[in-house]
């Protein structure tokens, strides 16, 4: 996994440009200011909980580390403490899988030669699809899809909000023609327009797709759906929440309300959960309360959010292996490969009183690296490490172990200090590799009190540098050959 992508940077419009060298390093923090009623998208990530102690981590400097494909099985994370992690995307093995975890590797590319067009029914059809889903939380979405609106809808100077997308509702590429209607979302609300360079737009919008004729991306993805709400344990959110999202048993309480979710969608489109064969995982907890160090835990709180994160994708990985409701009946018989992305930058929220701690801040989002490394290595070592539970892999859609997953791509960086690829996440820094850049959502610079930032949702440069990682790594991952257009005759 030691590939390297490149990384391009957009220059933003010259508005945006002027406002941020007049407020380059302003970030949200206004001293004294009590945080207002109203939420950017009107609310779509979960409710404000408590800090922790020392969280939000202030800035600048901004919170930095040594990103996981950078590190090595020599450098730990925290440096000090009995749950320091060895920082490489597989532990121990290092940045890539040879030795001891190339059997995993290779059978990844054993399922890769699994996936075939299949009909509705799910068998083998030269007329019928391949589902490459993606679920997760509202990051993801604008990611994948893009926002059909900017954030502070209702503010007065509106421009100085464009750029900055809401989750919305995805249209997805429609059976049998994926690029008619337009699957991706771009704004169309207020004048923006800024181009969303979303992993679909990037994917459908060439005349040739990036993908071949049988491949179908399809956003799952919604605003607030953090891991704890995929998971459809008793540990999960809708196993003791109303579930409103489209399912066949009404507003009751339903644990695999998103799954159905998802299922309504991919019906409307077309398509069946039978053609369901990869899934791609973006989502974190919310309002964390432990990291690594336990420096920054909750009175009465004791587990890392780390360790609490690998607990929900654990159990996530289970279900895609089976089963519906209880049943031995799995939700996708023929999913072949699952790939998993921990967050992006989480360092730049910095005002508490803007509810920063109920989204993911640092270094919870940089220490979400260690939960899908190590669900990675205990599928790899085929043993639970006491958090991951029973994940080894199973080719059988039956209950026991899981799918076979790894890594989508690595997308943290620290701040706007270049990774050896060059990636860099950025906040309006005057000089640098970051200079003029915002690629977190700033809100209305002139009026930070009404029209907030929450300075960690993408904005469409952000979401542009996620969507041409995940391009990069649809086209160079060994795992990924079934995606392909066919080469020319």
């Amino acid at each position: 996994m030691g590939r390297a992508w490149s990384i391009f940077h957009e220059r933003p419009k010259a508005l945006v440009l002027g406002i941020v060298l007049a407020f380059a390093l302003l970030g949200p923090h206004i001293s004294g200011q009590t945080s207002p009623i109203l939420q950017p998208c009107g609310g779509e990530s979960n409710g404000a909980t408590s800090c922790p102690p020392g969280i939000p981590i202030g800035g600048p400097p901004w919170f930095g580390a040594t990103p996981l494909m950078d590190g090595s099985t020599s450098t730990f994370w925290p440096p000090n403490g009995e749950n320091s992690q060895i920082v490489t995307l597989y532990g121990s093995y290092g940045n890539s899988e040879t030795g001891g975890a190339q059997s995993h590797h290779d059978q990844g590319i054993t399922q890769s030669s699994l996936i075939v067009p299949r009909d509705l029914n799910g068998n083998p059809s030269t007329n019928g699809a391949i589902v490459f889903l993606f679920i997760g939380f509202s990051n993801c979405d604008i990611e994948i899809c893009g926002g059909n609106s900017d954030i502070w809808a209702g503010d007065s100077n509106q421009q100085h909000v464009y750029g900055q997308p809401c989750a919305t509702t995805c249209p997805n590429p429609v059976f049998p023609n994926a690029q008619s209607p337009i699957p991706w979302n771009q704004p169309t609300q207020n004048g923006d327009t800024d181009i969303e360079q979303s992993f679909l737009y990037q994917v459908y919008s060439p005349s040739k797709p990036l993908v071949g004729p049988h491949v179908y991306i399809f956003d799952g993805a919604f605003g607030g759906q953090t891991l704890d709400k995929w998971d459809p344990t008793a540990i999960g959110y809708y196993s003791t929440h109303i579930c409103s999202f489209p399912n066949p048993f009404g507003p009751v309480i339903v644990p695999e309300c998103n799954y159905y979710r998802v299922q309504s969608s991919l019906a409307a489109n077309g398509f069946s959960e039978n053609q369901v064969q990869a899934i791609f995982l973006k989502a974190s907890d919310s309002a964390p309360q432990c990291d690594l160090s336990t420096q920054h835990c909750l009175t009465g709180v004791t587990e890392p959010d780390a360790f609490t994160g690998e607990r929900y994708m654990g159990d996530i990985m289970r279900f895609l292996r089976c089963c519906v409701g209880g049943s031995n009946s799995p939700r996708y018989p023929n999913l072949q490969q699952v790939f998993i992305s921990s967050r992006t930058y989480g360092g730049y929220p910095t005002d508490p009183n803007h509810n920063a701690c109920s989204l993911n801040p640092e270094p919870y989002a940089y220490e979400e690296g260690f939960s899908v490394q190590r669900l990675i290595v205990a599928q790899i070592n085929g043993m639970s490490d006491g958090y991951s539970g029973d994940v080894h892999f199973n080719p059988n859609p039956t209950p026991g172990g899981a799918p076979w997953f790894d890594w989508g791509p690595y997308l943290w960086a620290s701040a706007d200090t270049p990774r050896s690829d060059g990636l860099v996440w950025c906040n309006g820094q005057t000089t640098g590799f970051c200079k003029g850049l915002r690629d977190v959502r700033y809100g209305d610079l002139f009026n930070q009190t009404m029209y907030w930032g929450d300075f960690t949702h993408p904005t469409y440069q952000g979401q542009g540098k996620v969507a041409t990682l995940l391009v990069n790594f649809i086209q160079t991952s060994p795992w990924l050959t079934w995606i392909l257009p066919p080469p020319p005759h």
